[in-house]
């Protein structure tokens, strides 16, 4: 695992070597962002469904995990994984890169998380890299176990393609939420029960564009889909971000960037 540590407000992003995460927030720095709340790194991470199988973090291998609901799984195989580096700034930000392999499927993942010092959010760019003779389908998740100022429970909100867990239903009025915003068009979500979210994902289908909780208390979770085509030889890379706001608000910076997917 490494970490990118910062004045803030993130102030740690704790990153698994097989593209797991954990957030620590300057609003709550002794209760993470992720379930479960003490654990680095948490139950936040990059799934692909590939050759009909289904590739994760190996959560069994973390200090607790609430992921059962997924059902089998192949953890991804560690390659490597980069110290931070940069100096946080826009021109320079803080950076890890992992490589993963997902089995013998002749995909490679390699995954770039960027944050710049001051915003609360950070970025993940992710790579799949087909080496094999023929075009491959990949059915790519982001998802997480919300863990919301200090609580375990939550409501939900979805706008324009993010989907939120929000302190208040339907982020209304505005407060504190955990974002996943799509960089790259063709995504879908869903907020849902956090054993729901896990569940779809082991099902392998993707995420169907709902808030199924927004307006329910429940201990809640929210993902992204992506449905990719690697051709073979070559790479699709899909971007996001993760949001961590104090007054569910998403920074202008953040507005009006989706781009289309390379799928």
């Amino acid at each position: 695992m490494q970490t990118i540590t910062s004045a803030g407000p993130l102030l740690n992003i704790y990153l698994g070597n097989e593209l797991s995460a954990q957030i620590n927030h300057s609003l709550d720095p002794t209760a993470y962002k992720v379930f479960p709340p003490r654990t680095t790194p948490g139950d936040y991470g990059t799934f692909a469904v590939i050759d009909g199988a289904l590739y994760a973090p190996s959560f069994a291998q973390h200090g607790g995990s609430a992921t059962g609901s997924i059902g089998s799984y192949t953890a991804f195989t560690p390659v490597s994984q980069t110290t931070p580096s940069g100096s946080g700034t826009i021109a320079s930000p803080y950076q890890v890169v992992t490589q993963v392999q997902a089995g013998s499927t002749g995909i490679a993942i390699t995954q770039t998380d960027s944050y710049v010092t001051g915003n609360d959010y950070f970025r993940t760019d992710i790579t799949f890299t087909n080496s094999g003779p023929a075009d491959k389908a990949v059915l790519v998740y982001r998802a997480l176990d919300c863990y919301l100022g200090a609580s375990d429970s939550g409501y939900g909100t979805a706008v324009g393609g993010t989907v939120s867990c929000s302190i208040n239903p339907n982020n209304n009025p505005l407060g504190r939420s955990i974002t996943l915003h799509p960089l790259t068009g063709q995504s879908k979500y869903r907020q849902d029960n956090y054993n729901q979210i896990w569940a779809r994902i082991g099902t392998h289908q993707p995420f169907d564009n709902r808030c199924v909780l927004c307006t329910t208390r429940a201990d809640n979770g929210i993902g992204l889909s992506w449905e990719l085509t690697v051709p073979a030889g070559d790479s699709v890379t899909i971007s996001h971000l993760s949001l961590f706001s104090p007054s569910g608000i998403l920074p202008l910076t953040m507005a009006k960037t989706v781009t289309p997917s390379d799928a």
